[in-house]
């Protein structure tokens, strides 16, 4: 997940220090509305990003479990079953 740390206040009022505190709320705001569908192959880790998702679709779904590593997901005749 991106570092979207806030900036540290200044003791009295900073316009430049608000401007960059808005864009840094707008950004965060932004990112967690912006719900998209992902399209994955065979491996999710490091897509998500801490996004929201709004739907998945996963590609090249393997149609045996053979030398699948546990956790992974393989179609049975269009059943979506996990490695255990």
């Amino acid at each position: 997940m991106t570092n979207t740390a806030l900036p540290l206040p200044p003791k009295g009022y900073d316009q430049e220090y608000m401007n960059r505190l808005i864009r840094q709320i707008s950004f965060a705001l932004n990112k967690a509305n912006a719900a998209v569908p992902l399209t994955v192959g065979s491996d999710l880790s490091g897509q998500i990003a801490g996004y929201p998702v709004s739907g998945l679709t996963i590609v090249n779904v393997p149609t045996s479990s053979t030398d699948l590593l546990p956790g992974s997901v393989w179609s049975d005749g269009g059943v979506l079953k996990i490695v255990s």
